[in-house]
C-alpha cells in the first residue's frame, strides 16, 4: 500500500482524535497505526505533533505507560507521574552523558571547555533532582526506587 505523503499536523489531528475517541481509555501504538490507518511513522510524528502542539492548544495532557499505551487523561496524578519519568529520564541521560562523554575527556585533559561543561550540566542535573524531589506524595512513592 502506498501513503500518501500528509502534512504533520493532519497526521498529528488524526492521531489526536484517534486518542480522544478512545478516552479515558488509552492506545498502543499498534493500535493507532491499525485506527488512524496510518504508517507508524506517521503515528509516531503525529504524537510528536501533538507533544509540540495539539497539547497546549487543546489543554490535553498526553500521557503513555507501558501497560496502557499512549492518553489523554483527566486525572491529574497521572500527568505527574508521567512528568516524573519524564524528568527521571532526563536526568538518567544527563548523568549518564557526563559519566560516559564528558567524564573521559576530562579525566585526560585539563580542557577548559569540559569543565565548564559538566559545571553546566550538573547545574541542570540539580534542577532536575529539584524537581523530581518536589513531585507529590503519590508520585514520589511510585517512583521510590528509581530515586537517588
Amino acid at each position: 500500500m502506498v501513503r500518501v505523503p500528509l502534512p504533520r499536523p493532519v497526521v498529528g489531528e488524526r492521531v489526536r482524535l484517534a486518542l480522544e475517541a478512545a478516552r479515558p481509555g488509552a492506545l498502543k501504538t499498534a493500535a493507532l497505526v491499525e485506527v488512524t490507518e496510518l504508517s507508524l511513522y506517521q503515528v509516531r510524528n503525529g504524537l510528536r505533533w501533538i507533544r509540540e502542539t495539539a497539547a497546549v492548544e487543546h489543554l490535553t495532557p498526553l500521557t503513555w505507560t507501558f501497560r496502557s499505551g499512549y492518553a489523554f487523561s483527566d486525572e491529574p496524578e497521572d500527568w505527574v507521574d508521567y512528568e516524573q519519568r519524564q524528568v527521571i529520564a532526563a536526568l538518567t541521560k544527563l548523568e549518564l552523558t557526563i559519566t560516559g562523554v564528558f567524564a573521559p575527556h576530562q579525566g585526560r585533559s585539563a580542557d577548559p571547555y569540559v569543565t565548564m561543561a559538566v559545571q553546566q550540566i550538573n547545574g541542570v542535573i540539580s534542577a532536575l533532582k529539584f524537581v523530581r524531589d518536589q513531585a507529590p506524595r503519590s508520585s514520589r512513592e511510585n517512583h521510590q526506587s528509581i530515586k537517588a
